[in-house]
């Protein structure tokens, strides 16, 4: 199991979500949209929010073979000094989270993970995916992006008979990419 998200904050902040009170009535719980009102920061606390629920939602997806349905109100949110975490039904995710002034970086999945953030300045994602995997095997001469029928992603690479699970986000200036470090 393996989620990622990854927000661009220019354009989130651009957006003035946080103010939208109806909104956020339609992506987080109510305790959730105290947190955000009584923030120093509302976008970037509803933002952080979002991205935890985005990861644990695609690693949920994938662990319980779902068809695509994002019901963001539905995933709880827990995020301590030393733990971040969603609650989805009865299955709760770790998550990590990177914040840089640029972006905001989670993701979840069991085990460790390899993730990376890169700015794609419209690159292609199998460009980005070789970059990123270069780091990890070393000269990659091949190397392909598949969709299952649930749109769950995968690669393979080379003469590679088996696909690899990986999970892929992107949002306005930033790509990121997460995979299990079994896959390394």
């Amino acid at each position: 199991m393996i989620g990622n998200d990854v927000i661009d904050l220019r354009l989130a902040r651009a957006g003035r979500k946080s103010e939208n009170f109806r909104y956020l009535k339609k992506v987080c719980c109510a305790c959730e949209i105290q947190q955000i009102q009584d923030s120093r920061d509302p976008e970037l606390m509803l933002w952080t929010f979002w991205a935890m629920k985005e990861s644990a939602y695609k690693a949920h997806q994938r662990s319980c073979s779902l068809t695509r349905k994002l019901n963001p109100i539905a995933f709880k949110c827990f995020l301590d000094t030393d733990t971040s975490k969603v609650k989805i039904e009865d299955s709760i995710y770790q998550i990590d989270l990177a914040i840089t002034s640029e972006y905001i970086h989670s993701s979840t999945g069991s085990g460790q993970i390899v993730w990376k953030v890169y700015r794609n300045d419209k690159k292609p994602y199998t460009t980005l995916l070789r970059s990123f995997l270069y780091g990890l095997h070393g000269e990659i001469s091949h190397i392909e992006i598949k969709k299952g029928a649930t749109g769950i992603p995968a690669y393979s690479m080379e003469a590679s008979l088996r696909d690899k699970p990986i999970s892929i986000s992107h949002h306005g200036a930033f790509t990121a990419f997460a995979i299990p470090l079994i896959n390394c």
